[in-house]
């Protein structure tokens, strides 16, 4: 015996010996690799539960235990019926199958399980369905006394249909064959006909013959006997049996097949093995006999024919798959069947998981690592962003205390970029007597409008000026000083703060205009118009106006001297006028200089 593989078994459990027919490999890849039988004759076997746990040992022995087994029904307990249905969809299909079998079964109060395969074409039928019936509690209780057993069950199939199927498998030509054949299972305790033609099964029917009857004449030759004896006998009941179910057949069947002669007809089972039989029933039935079953060592076994049939089913290799087991019966084996599969998907679907814990927990530790290399970067970049503000605060500070230098050092530039500008711009009859930085020129207004006129002492205390209050160099208000101790030294006595210093963002202008007469008014306020767009355009001013347009105070004292002057001249007409000249670009940007302050207060 062969092993390796899933192993596929056709078990045939006959009256005086069990048969088991074993395949490999499932569907158009399964090739079959054995035979084994067991003789129970002579094992003194009472009943059913005794011959399936004697069949659960010899299998064990065999090793054949754990395939998957297809156990055969007697065919005297199952019913057979051919319908030909109109062409549906298989859904539909199985619906008309159970209504018919409803009706088959509606003469009795007995639970039947039905299965139906779908077969070729032809014979005057167009859809033809063969339907098999059979007790449902004959199936259940063989199930029960099987499974109690220990014999695991993977199908029940008809044994008529399993001698169909091995004939087909044994005689694929007939598949094509337009002629009937005659189908005999002669065993030892039951004996069935069948009539297959061109694929069909025509028709199923029990004979009254048994093997029994004969097998005590087993060397005898039946051609020998003589019409008294019980070989000849048997063989005569059997010859009138094969005649009766013939015409039973032909009756009921359409014509032109009911007309057709069975020219051959196929013998199986162990009591076709009688010597002579197959010579005198082809005498006797006037067709051609000849035996069927699979060749072991070269010998056709007719006695393993339908445990042929039954592999052919277990293995899903047979021509009409029929099953009859139980609906319930056939969820639960493909349950088992897919269990593997199911386990399998769980194994993979836990390394799966599995899988995605290790790399989850991979990248959350390297994500964390990232993390805390991040959050100690931070750390590091808070306390230079720290060091950072320090010395932007300190940088602050110094730029703060620079910028009384910048401003005092670029005064001088910006005055003499101003004359040269306004040198360029005048005109003829236009000339400039004054120029000064707009922020003193607004604190001598302010100061000589508001202050009375100082005493000594507080010109004393300013630093030894008088007239006015005293000016730093930058042009602003030298602070006061206050009040000390007479034994205190103090090395500066006047200071100037840096967040003192005012930023002069213009300067301021003042000039006369020749008028030719007083008619030409307007023609010199132009001119005066076309002197400060000139200076507007150019640098370092821009957006030059006159003071009277933005309502700026006035100082006639600093024009006092020329008016008497021109008045002396005497005939000549002049307009007094006086310019705001904004910077372009302010030397300190304001704005920066607020920012300073406000950081050197932090």
């Amino acid at each position: 015996m062969k092993r390796g593989g899933e192993k596929l078994i056709g078990l045939d459990i006959g009256g005086s010996s069990v048969k088991a027919c074993v395949f490999q490999g499932h569907g158009p890849s399964a090739r079959l690799v054995g035979f084994e039988s067991f003789d129970i004759s002579d094992e003194g076997i009472l009943n059913d539960s005794e011959l399936h746990r004697g069949i659960v040992d010899w299998l064990n022995s065999k090793q054949l235990s754990n395939g998957s087994i297809c156990v055969g029904v007697p065919q005297y307990q199952t019913t057979m019926q051919v319908t030909d249905f109109p062409a549906v969809k298989p859904a539909r299909l199985r619906e008309l199958v159970a209504m018919e079998t409803r009706q088959l079964g509606g003469f009795t109060d007995e639970a039947f399980v039905h299965g139906y395969v779908s077969m070729a074409s032809g014979h005057g039928r167009e859809n033809p369905v063969l339907i098999g019936l059979c007790r449902e509690q004959a199936l259940r209780d063989t199930l029960s006394s099987l499974s109690q057993s220990g014999l695991r069950v993977g199908d029940i199939a008809m044994g008529g249909l399993a001698l169909a199927n091995a004939y087909f498998s044994l005689h694929p030509s007939s598949l094509s064959s337009d002629t009937p054949v005659l189908l005999l299972e002669l065993g030892h305790l039951n004996s069935f006909a069948v009539v297959v033609c061109g694929g069909q099964v025509l028709f199923m029917g029990s004979l009254m013959f048994r093997g029994e009857q004969i097998e005590p004449y087993h060397d005898e030759d039946l051609r020998d006997s003589s019409s008294q004896s019980p070989l000849y006998r048997a063989a005569t009941m059997l010859d009138s049996e094969i005649q009766n179910i013939v015409e039973h057949w032909r009756s009921q069947e359409s014509e032109p097949l009911s007309k057709t002669p069975i020219l051959k007809v196929y013998l199986s089972g162990g009591a076709s093995m009688q010597r002579g039989l197959c010579q005198w029933l082809e005498e006797a039935f006037e067709s051609k006999m000849e035996l069927l079953g699979p060749e072991v060592g070269g010998v056709v076994r007719p006695d393993l024919t339908i445990a042929y049939g039954l592999g052919l089913e277990s293995a899903g290799c047979s021509t009409l798959p029929l099953s009859l087991l139980p609906e319930d019966e056939k969820e639960l084996r493909h349950r088992i069947s897919r269990f593997p599969y199911a386990v399998a998907a769980a194994v993979v679907l836990v390394l799966s998981l599995f899988l995605v814990e290790v790399l989850v927990w991979n990248w959350t530790g390297n994500a964390l690592g990232k993390l805390s290399r991040y959050d100690i970067r931070l750390s590091e970049s808070e306390g230079l962003i720290r060091q950072i503000e320090e010395s932007l605060s300190t940088i602050s500070a110094h730029e703060l205390r620079l910028a009384p230098l910048v401003e005092g050092a670029n005064r001088g530039g910006r005055a003499l970029s101003a004359l040269e500008s306004l040198g360029n711009a005048c005109k003829d009859g236009i000339w400039i007597h004054y120029l000064a930085e707009s922020s003193s020129y607004r604190d001598w207004v302010e100061t000589d409008a508001k202050r009375p006129e100082d005493t000594q002492q507080e010109a004393r205390t300013r630093g030894g000026r008088s007239g006015r209050r005293s000016r730093n160099i930058f042009g602003g208000e030298a602070p006061k000083v206050a009040d000390r101790k007479d034994d205190e030294q103090e090395e500066f006595p006047i200071l100037t703060k840096a967040s003192d210093i005012e930023v002069s963002g213009s300067f301021v202008c003042a000039g006369y205009a020749a008028m030719k007469d007083r008619k030409s008014f307007s023609e010199t306020k132009r001119r005066i118009g076309d002197l400060a767009k000139n200076l507007s355009e150019g640098e370092p001013f821009s957006h030059v106006d006159t003071m009277e347009e933005l309502g700026s105070g006035h100082r006639p004292e600093l024009a006092q001297p020329w008016t008497d002057f021109l008045r002396r001249l005497g005939g000549q007409q002049f307009m007094p006028f006086m310019l705001r000249l904004p910077y372009r670009t302010p030397e300190i940007d304001p704005v920066v200089l607020n920012q300073l302050r406000s950081g050197s207060k932090k």
